[in-house]
């Protein structure tokens, strides 16, 4: 890590002014002699250049570490702002899919509508076709039995006729007519 030198020359001078005047005083008060000075100030020089240079350098460490601190924040903040995204794709897909099901049953019941009326109609064509062979037999039967008694070859009613069976075909045809 690179140092700032005007951070380590303030901070040098700064231990050194505090720590050289209290290590005087103390020799004033005599309170530490002759070598034990000597000592005690190269051994305190060492330790203030070597604190001059320390607390810059965890100064930039805990620069750095709240810089990664907020990076993380960032990334974390993002994360979850993708994750959100994500789940409102989600849930718009699901409404879509929702939608288009819809859409399909929709469809669905509405050719199963119409296939049903397909049906009804072919039913009545079919329906319509066995109403029509009735009528047709019926008319036929009642125009060949009106000839033969208007020609005088029938000289009696047929069976058909007296046992109320025209009758009935009759009231037959004209109920499926309705």
């Amino acid at each position: 890590m690179a140092y700032d030198i005007g951070q380590v020359t303030d901070m040098f001078d700064a231990l050194s002014n505090k720590v050289i005047s209290e290590l005087d005083s103390q020799f004033t008060k005599g309170r530490i002699k002759g070598t034990d000075y000597a000592n005690a100030y190269a051994s305190l020089l060492g330790t203030i250049i070597q604190a001059s240079i320390d607390v810059p350098v965890k100064d930039k460490q805990i620069d750095l570490q709240k810089a990664q601190i907020d990076l993380y924040g960032a990334q974390k903040e993002q994360a979850e702002n993708d994750i959100a995204v994500k789940n409102k794709q989600l849930e718009l897909q699901e409404l879509q899919t929702n939608k288009d099901i819809e859409i399909k049953d929709k469809q669905i019941a509405l050719q199963e509508k119409q296939v049903n009326k397909d049906i009804a109609v072919k039913d009545r064509q079919i329906q319509g076709f066995d109403d029509k062979i009735r009528t047709d037999l019926f008319k036929t039967q009642m125009d060949t039995w009106g000839m033969m008694f208007a020609s005088g070859m029938l000289d009696k009613k047929p069976d058909i006729i007296t046992n109320d069976e025209t009758s009935t075909l009759y009231n037959t045809i004209k109920s499926k007519l309705r």
